[in-house]
């Protein structure tokens, strides 16, 4: 079967549970490949990428509201979270 061959995997994905994706539709002897888990959302890395830029909490929600960077918008911490 696909599965068994490695062409579908199944991985449990943070916002819509248990999913069946594929696999490694190729093998490569010398540099083979893995699936080391689910796909990244969109918007989940983005508070530490802005803090790395110096960013604060502030300056980021205004940019997400303004449309200049996407996020998770409950990844960002409100004033009364501090």
């Amino acid at each position: 079967t696909f599965r068994k061959l490695g062409w579908v995997t199944s991985y449990d994905h943070p916002l819509v549970g248990r999913i069946d994706a594929a696999g490694l539709l190729v093998d490569l002897s010398d540099t083979p490949g893995r699936i080391t888990g689910p796909p990244l959302v969109p918007g989940q890395d983005t508070e530490a990428i802005m803090t790395e830029l110096g960013y604060d909490d502030a300056a980021s929600r205004r940019l997400m509201a303004a449309g200049v960077i996407a996020g998770r918008p409950d990844s960002f911490k409100s004033p009364a979270d501090s």
